[in-house]
């Protein structure tokens, strides 16, 4: 039997321990490279789609490809940023999803999709631009939600003027110095112009308030006078309380008549006085003093009637009555009444 050699055992377990630990220490090896390797490969990715975030693990580096994996469906209109995943650290793919929102004005609607911003900004982006007065709906810094629409009120102001006939007084005139039954422009008279001013306030192109600013006239009108033939007395005298008429207009208490009287007509500008220092009117008439004496009261008419100066008072006098080449001279007041006078014959009662 063999002596048991001690030292050759020892050496043989030493051997052994030796073998062992250098395969651990290999396994601890490719293990460590094993798992580098699986971390490196396989990413962890937060994916926040609106208000869900979900985890996925992935070896794919790409957010469109990594998104198409989780079949998560996105289109154009949305916003996707993705931060990628660093050894140690995971990564992050945010999608916001676009929503419609629009503009309303000039009659047409402007949908966009949007991720975010003010009015503000979506004018901007449609290309509209707010008129100093135009209305809208929402506040300029206002932020945009889902299927808002922002509706805008064009508004306009415009000012016009506005041409208004002034039309002309027309005045009758009773006389008897034209035949009985016609009529005669004895004035003629014109429209007067006003010009009204207004101011309008559109909304898309439709008046909504019209105010008259201003209103001024430019040119007055004037009287027209017209002489309507129905036989009436010239003078604007009247006697009858006291000289009352026959049924034929002849008055029945006088003290004389003058027949077939020389009866021219005068007319003076502005405010006339006669020679007794008494005011001219129709109705008072010039007469040869000595034969008549101022404030003579008469009446005068033409014997068939048809020309009628009526009650009148004696308060001037003139050359051609003083030469003899007229008997009375009757006052009218406006020159073209004096002219249409001319030379009538008339009778003159002498009431006192």
């Amino acid at each position: 039997m063999d002596q048991i050699n001690p030292r050759r055992i020892l050496k043989g377990a030493l051997h052994l321990i030796f073998s062992k630990t250098v395969l651990f220490s290999a396994l601890a090896v490719a293990l460590s490279a094993v798992i580098f390797a699986v971390s490196y490969l396989n990413n962890v990715i937060y994916i926040t789609d609106g208000n869900t975030t979900t985890v996925t693990v992935t070896t794919e580096r790409d957010a469109m490809k990594i998104l198409a994996n989780e079949n998560i469906i996105t289109t154009a209109n949305d916003r996707i940023t993705y931060e990628a995943p660093s050894i140690g650290s995971s990564g992050q793919l945010t999608i916001q999803r676009g929503f419609p929102v629009s503009v309303t004005v000039d009659g047409a609607t402007h949908t966009v999709n949007w991720i975010e911003g003010q009015v503000e900004d979506l004018l901007e982006t449609t290309g509209v631009t707010l008129g100093a007065h135009d209305k809208i709906t929402h506040e300029i810094d206002h932020e945009m939600r889902p299927y808002e629409n922002v509706v805008i009120t064009r508004v306009a102001y415009r000012s016009y003027d506005v041409p208004v006939t002034l039309p002309k007084e027309v005045t009758y005139k009773s006389t008897s110095l034209i035949k009985y039954g016609t009529s005669r422009v004895l004035q003629a008279g014109t429209d007067g112009l006003r010009i009204d001013s207004y101011d309008e306030i559109l909304e898309d192109g439709q008046v909504v308030e019209t105010l008259l600013a201003s209103s001024t006239v430019t040119k007055e009108p004037t009287e027209e006078i017209v002489l309507v033939g129905d036989g009436s007395a010239i003078s604007r005298l009247d006697y009858s309380a006291s000289y009352p008429l026959d049924e034929n207009g002849i008055p029945i208490n006088y003290k004389y008549v003058l027949h077939n009287q020389r009866a021219t007509g005068y007319w003076r500008a502005g405010r006339a006085w006669g020679a007794s220092g008494e005011y001219c009117m129709a109705g008072t008439v010039a007469v040869r003093a000595n034969e008549i004496p101022y404030g003579t009261k008469m009446y005068i008419r033409t014997p068939d009637g048809n020309f009628i100066y009526g009650y009148a008072v004696a308060n001037d006098t003139g050359t051609g009555l003083m030469q003899g080449i007229i008997d009375v001279d009757l006052f009218y007041e406006t020159y073209e009444e004096s002219c249409l006078n001319s030379v009538r014959w008339v009778d003159i009662y002498i009431l006192e």
